[in-house]
């Protein structure tokens, strides 16, 4: 009797541990939220496509983010912004730094690239160029 219940529990334990999922870790960087007074100006569409490609780069999902953002004109004001980050994410850091770098060449109003851009100079160790 002690034997099934004891066999009972393992089997039940094991069942409910092949159900878990595991997260990826969020990045090590701070990605703030869309800025409201720019996405207001956009597109419905490009709205929703920034919002998907933002929730994939706040959980660290830098491929999927950068597929969608792919979707994204060039003339779009966050667009090199959203794709600064998913390069950073996926640690490809001189893509990063050139997609931040025309974010604040392109859009300087917008501190997205600025934010960005610093976070990189910090991890790089040019904490002189960050502020």
């Amino acid at each position: 009797m002690v034997k099934k219940i004891s066999s009972l529990i393992i089997l039940s334990t094991l069942i409910l541990w092949s159900c878990a999922t595991l997260q990826p870790p969020p990045p090590n960087l701070y990605i703030g939220n869309l800025p409201q007074n720019t996405v207001a100006r956009l597109s419905l569409d490009e709205r929703i496509i920034l919002e998907d490609a933002w929730e994939n780069l706040k959980t660290g999902n830098g491929n999927k983010a950068r597929k969608i953002i792919s979707k994204l004109s060039s003339e779009n004001p966050l667009y090199f912004s959203a794709l600064g980050y998913s390069f950073y994410i996926l640690h490809d850091l001189q893509n990063a730094e050139d997609y931040f770098k025309a974010s604040t060449r392109e859009y300087p109003d917008i501190s997205l690239g600025h934010i960005g851009l610093a976070q990189l100079y910090q991890e790089t160790g040019r904490s002189d160029l960050a502020f």
